[in-house]
């Protein structure tokens, strides 16, 4: 069983079992509950949500923060010998995908 969900800024598909390095969260450790599926794959079946699948979670472990690769940008004017390097290295969280439930509603 897959699922496309909305982590943060990006939409990724996650299935159980797989790590995932996402853009950084408020939680610093303990269980993380996803409520915003896009679309849930079982097998040859799919479900594709309007936007959201209601009824339909993935469970998370989150494993910590890491920090993230070293961006650099640089400025400079041309004719005026101005130049300036600045960089960043922006924090992302490790999580681990547990579960996903799925709630069939009664028809």
């Amino acid at each position: 069983m897959q699922a496309v969900v909305k982590i943060g800024p990006s939409q990724l598909l996650v299935s159980p079992g797989q790590e995932l390095l996402v853009s950084h969260l408020d939680q610093s450790s303990g269980r993380l509950v996803i409520n915003e599926v896009l679309m849930l794959i079982d097998g040859a079946s799919s479900l594709v949500g309007q936007p959201y699948l209601p009824g339909v979670t993935v469970t998370a472990q989150v494993l910590g923060d890491k920090k993230g690769d070293k961006l650099r940008v640089s400025t400079y004017k041309a004719k005026s010998r101005y130049r300036k390097v600045t960089g960043s290295r922006p924090l992302h969280t490790r999580i681990k995908i547990e579960d996903i439930k799925s709630v069939k509603p009664a028809s």
